[in-house]
């Protein structure tokens, strides 16, 4: 029972997919393409993704046992991304393999790139549609304020507004190493490494995402420290023992939940990106509230954190949550808890 439904961006309602595709119901707002392609979800063979298993388990559980409802309009993003990736494979050489389907231990990815360089090095690639924000976190972007000075070496005073009479403050924004939160990159591309590796016979000599910065234009990007359309971006290796246990048992807490039909525990703070992703991104959000151990999801908190909370709730009985204790908590998925494994990215 997946996505099944989408909104009617003024009424509201839901509306069948097959309809919309059929009939033409929501034509006034959206073209044929793109309702198809936001319709286009990746069918469940009882095999789960590397990008699933980077996602909190209970929200891919409910993906995957309850209809559910989307916005197309919430997919233009994710659309652009899936045209820009389309293009950039479509440019196959004799040294590269774009769009490389691979499986290891019941898990299949898909890699945008594995490249082989002129010195007959590997480099695994990863194509990303990112916002500033996520692109300013990856890069471990830090801003700071010092006075700006005039030619003779004196401060600069503001000379209107509330804060008349102070120093004016020239923005820079360093590169931080500690600041540098890439967690799911990391987790992506080390488990696509295994996979090539374990494919090629042969070591992965780097690992990159190249980045297109959807946002680059604006003024939130610039005060950001965003300045650039397309970012570069080397992901450190990590290693393979603790990457490994992590994506095992994620696996294993996923098909555990869909057999015996528990719901699983409530998404991890990094998973839910502190409640963000609860209140304002995560289409099975209505049946999560209504198992009722989700404080993200209290009305008093929804209100706080946005006025809107998407999701539709299509019905489920007998709800039962998995214990705490059936959480994983061997290996916390952040960049810095998953050790290096002495390889330096280039």
């Amino acid at each position: 029972m997946p996505l099944k439904y989408f909104i009617d961006p003024v009424t509201l309602v839901k509306l069948e997919i097959n309809k919309c595709l059929n009939e033409g119901l929501l034509s006034e707002y959206y073209p044929l393409p793109f309702l198809i392609m936001c319709a286009s979800v990746r069918i469940w063979k009882g095999v789960p993704s590397v990008t699933q298993l980077i996602n909190g388990t209970r929200m891919e559980y409910l993906k995957l046992t309850i209809d559910y409802a989307i916005k197309p309009s919430d997919m233009a993003f994710a659309v652009i991304g899936i045209r820009a990736h389309k293009k950039l494979e479509s440019f196959d050489t004799d040294i590269s393999f774009p769009e490389e389907k691979l499986c290891m231990e019941d898990i299949t990815g898909t890699m945008d790139l594995l490249e082989q360089q002129p010195n007959g090095d590997w480099w695994l690639q990863d194509y990303k549609t990112w916002g500033s924000y996520k692109i300013a976190k990856c890069l471990g972007i830090v801003k700071t304020e010092k006075p700006l000075l005039d030619e003779e070496g004196n401060q600069i005073l503001l000379k209107t507004g509330k804060n008349k009479g102070k120093p004016k403050q020239e923005k820079i924004f360093t590169r931080d190493s500690k600041a540098v939160d890439m967690t799911d990159a990391i987790l992506q591309l080390n488990r696509y490494r295994m996979m090539a590796e374990e494919a090629l016979q042969e070591p992965i000599k780097a690992m990159k995402i190249f980045a297109i910065v959807r946002d680059n234009t604006t003024y939130i990007a610039k005060s950001r420290g965003i300045m650039e359309e397309v970012y570069y971006i080397d992901v450190p290796f990590r290693d393979d023992k603790r990457v490994d246990m992590y994506f095992e048992t994620k696996k294993n807490n996923l098909l555990l939940a869909l057999e015996r039909k528990i719901m699983p525990t409530i998404c991890t703070e990094h998973e839910c990106w502190e409640g963000r992703r609860c209140v304002g991104y995560c289409n099975v959000n209505e049946m999560c509230r209504l198992v009722g151990d989700n404080l993200y999801l209290k009305e008093e908190t929804v209100n706080e954190m946005m006025p809107v909370a998407r999701g539709i709730y299509q019905g489920y009985e007998n709800i039962h949550v998995e214990p705490q204790s059936g959480r994983y908590d061997g290996c916390d998925p952040t960049a810095q808890s998953i050790p290096d494994d002495g390889r330096e990215s280039l």
